[in-house]
């Protein structure tokens, strides 16, 4: 930034803008050194320059002494020396810049409201659209996406009005903030935008950045090659600019896309490289590069390395203070702690993911209120809206705690993979059917125990993509044969359980007999050349049970029977020692 001449301003303001200019530079190389709290100091600094440059020192100010940031947002165009406002708004907005990196919401939407006062009164387009990037960010770090998308459609809007390009940045924004409201087809359209206007601007870093997201965003809708192609393009960049950290989240998304293409084999080499990568504890992003490897070794059924992972990304998200995506793997651990026979670890393991989740939710709202407040306290929002602001955020709020109870009430009950009820489900229910059978001696229910011969071996020969596809089509089979009012479950691995309560074992029988056929009967060459699959079943009944009621004994008398198929051919159904 050069020393600007100030209208007919004498040796002593132009000395203070030089000043200023000086205050600024500093502030910027320290954000660009992640140091937010010392580039803080210097914009405060900064802030006390330009009250000397208007003649407004401490005692100049009538009434009560407001804080600095509110005094100077405050001035009139005419308070402004000629040709100094853009120093001003840039002020406010590099404040506003740092509060956000320093987490201080407090500071951050002051600052905010001053940097667009200046730049809306001066009719600085540009800084005012840098101004509400700013902002958005602010709320996009806690995931108030309504206000952040706000802010980023405002900035776009401030500059296409004045015929000025739209910054990559602003609309790449906003595509990350459609991503995380599942809003793709939108993201996608943000990212091409995105990528055509850093291209325009020779900017290979943005551009980069912009087709790394669109790679992610393709995939997301299953463009698969597009996806890789729009993945590699940016990997190539990355290196080319010798941007390690980049490199290597690419190499990660890459993986990704691979594995959902179906090809875990050429997955899995990028997911290697990008594990090498990030062995530099200095760069960051490795808390998401080790989620997708360990994501992908639990696609691939390698649960042991898988765990490994998993634990070792939820440490570093810690670390960083990414706390929901911390809990977010919590529930990966629990499947792949199932998948490893280890059920108690995985019934702990989902309800720490249950019990966080809760408490992030609570906090979160209470958050949200606490920053329209002062965002009300700011003036970025007028006051007669804070009873329609604070209507609509308890509305969303309340909608939000709603849906997330509902979905993690599916998710404790649900097994991810197929969709079917989980174990922890079915025991449950079953529980209550045995109490009904204590105060009921009439009463009787039924349990059959279904198994997928050969799993081991479908996995080996086809791939575990394939089995995974056996195991969801097989539970489908399931659900569609028995009655809605059967309780379907899958038991851990290749196992699922069917719980049918007021059933005569004859009755429960015919229908594992004719789950059984159409298991068999499916054209499971489909899905892949030469791919059979059968199924073997026990059936019992707690009529069978010696003694009281007891859901061990009849899971017990279930299961020997299962094995009793399984050791005189396999497909077939069990039902008698």
């Amino acid at each position: 930034m050069t020393p600007m001449a100030i209208g007919n301003g004498g040796a002593g303001e132009l000395d203070l803008l030089a000043e200023l200019e000086a205050l600024l530079e500093g502030a910027k190389a320290l954000i660009d050194l992640d140091d937010a709290h010392a580039a803080k100091a210097q914009v405060m600094q900064a802030l006390e320059v330009i009250e000397r440059v208007c003649g407004r020192g401490a005692g100049g100010w009538d009434g009560a002494e407001p804080r600095l940031v509110d005094r100077l947002a405050a001035l009139d165009a005419d308070s402004v020396p000629p040709g100094a406002g853009e120093l001003f708004a840039e002020t406010m907005r590099l404040g506003l810049r740092s509060a956000m990196l320093s987490n201080d919401v407090e500071s951050a939407l002051p600052f905010g409201r001053a940097a667009l006062a200046f730049a809306n009164r001066l009719r600085l387009p540009r800084l005012a659209a840098q101004a509400h990037n700013d902002l958005a960010s602010v709320y996009g770090i806690r995931d108030f996406h309504e206000r952040a998308i706000f802010h980023l459609r405002a900035g776009i809007d401030v500059l296409e009005r004045a015929g000025e390009r739209v910054f990559p940045a602003l609309v790449n924004n906003l595509g990350n903030v459609y991503m995380a409201t599942d809003r793709i087809e939108e993201a996608l359209a943000c990212f091409d935008r995105a990528v055509q206007g850093a291209a325009e601007e020779g900017d290979d870093m943005r551009r980069a950045i912009a087709l790394s997201n669109r790679g992610r965003a393709l995939s997301a809708l299953r463009r698969h090659d597009e996806a890789i192609a729009a993945l590699q393009e940016a990997l190539e960049l990355f290196r080319a600019l010798g941007r390690r950290a980049y490199v290597a989240t690419t190499l990660a998304k890459l993986g990704t896309a691979y594995t959902a293409a179906g090809d875990l084999a050429t997955a899995m080499g990028y997911f290697e490289t990008a594990g090498r990568e990030v062995e530099d504890p200095s760069l960051p992003f490795r808390g998401e590069v080790v989620e997708a490897i360990g994501r992908a070794l639990l696609e691939a059924g390698d649960a042991e390395r898988a765990l490994a992972e998993l634990e070792r990304a939820e440490a570093l998200h810690r670390e960083a203070g990414a706390l929901g995506a911390a809990t977010d793997l919590l529930r990966e651990q629990a499947q792949a702690l199932a998948l490893l026979g280890r059920y108690e670890e995985a019934y702990e393991r989902l309800a720490l993911y249950l019990e966080e989740t809760e408490a992030q939710q609570q906090e979160h709202g209470e958050v949200l209120l606490g920053v329209l407040l002062v965002e009300l306290e700011a003036g970025l929002t007028r006051d007669n809206e804070l009873l329609a602001i604070t209507g609509r955020a308890l509305a969303e709020a309340n909608r939000a705690l709603r849906a997330q109870a509902e979905r993690l009430e599916r998710l404790s009950a649900t097994d991810e993979l197929t969709q079917v009820h989980n174990r922890r489900y079915l025991n449950g229910r079953l529980q209550d059917a045995v109490a009904r059978c204590r105060q009921d001696p009439d009463r009787d229910i039924c349990l059959v125990l279904f198994d997928v011969d050969g799993f081991k071996t479908i996995n080996d020969s086809y791939s575990h993509l394939v089995g995974d596809e056996v195991l969801r089509k097989t539970a489908a089979i399931l659900t569609r044969t028995f009655r809605r009012t059967d309780v379907v479950a899958r038991w851990g691995g290749e196992e699922f359980a069917v719980l049918l309560v007021s059933t005569p074992k004859e009755a429960a029988e015919r229908v594992a007999e004719k789950a059984r056929q159409a298991v068999a009967a499916t054209a499971w060459g489909e899905l892949a050349p030469g791919l059979e699959v059968t199924v073997s079943a026990g059936v019992a009944s707690m009529r069978e049970v010696a003694g009281a009621p007891n859901a061990l004994e009849l899971l017990k008398l279930a299961d020997r029977r299962l094995y009793q198929a399984k050791s005189l051919g396999r497909n077939r159904v069990a039902s008698g020692d």
